[in-house]
């Protein structure tokens, strides 16, 4: 049975709702648009998991001063990072690192730009964003779990030898 849910909009998007000629159905366009975004936010956490878990093995092959920083970072412990959200820390911090590193600090980040690996069939299907947005977007997920997992280990790692 559907349930009935009420959303708000701008009294100008209203006004052109409501005079539109050609009759807009709201509620299917709202309930295209909430399985979209349902189903992107599932493939992100796919990603990041995946991600999160490379980032966990990977830390073996990080060098710990670079860990050390990216733990630091992510906790915000390090004052530079302290008040940047997860997006502006990993994009500093791959601005950073990355460059001399690539292959060992993402190693599924090509295959996954390149459309060879997908994890989730969100990247397949057609929706708002072009294939190419759907591969940037998930790559950057599987980056951002990636510097988690790195920091969750190398601080579980230091919490360990303690």
């Amino acid at each position: 049975m559907a349930k009935r849910m009420t959303i708000s909009v701008p009294d100008e998007l209203y006004e052109q709702v409501r005079n539109s000629e050609d009759g807009i159905n709201v509620s299917q366009i709202c309930q295209k648009a909430l399985a979209e975004a349902l189903l992107e936010q599932e493939a992100s956490k796919v990603y990041k998991r995946c991600g999160f878990e490379d980032g966990v093995k990977g830390l073996k092959d990080v060098d710990r001063k670079i860990a050390r920083k990216i733990a630091f970072a992510l906790s915000g412990d390090d004052p530079e990072f302290k008040d940047k959200s997860l997006y502006e820390k990993v994009s500093t911090l791959e601005f950073r690192f990355s460059s001399d590193f690539q292959e060992s600090f993402h190693p599924k980040h090509k295959d996954l730009m390149d459309g060879v690996l997908i994890l989730h069939d969100w990247v397949k299907y057609d929706s708002g964003y072009s294939a190419e947005d759907k591969k940037n977007m998930a790559s950057w997920d599987y980056i951002e779990g990636w510097y988690q997992g790195i920091s969750s280990a190398f601080i579980k790692e230091l919490k360990t030898n303690d």
